[in-house]
């Protein structure tokens, strides 16, 4: 299944984060989205690091 993101900042944002780790969108969105994941790439990235600060 194909991840769609209609608006085009979320969409870049997503973008970014994934080139720069070097993992597929879905993966970086899964990771900037649940900080906890233990989730890591081929390349050895784990979650921390994130373009996205939470702003609680």
């Amino acid at each position: 299944m194909a991840l769609h993101i209609k608006n085009p900042c979320a969409r870049e944002l997503a973008k970014r984060l994934a080139d720069r780790r070097k993992i597929s969108m879905t993966k970086a969105v899964i990771e900037a989205l649940n900080p906890n994941c233990n989730v890591r790439s081929a390349a050895g990235h784990s979650p921390s690091g994130s373009l996205i600060s939470p702003t609680i």
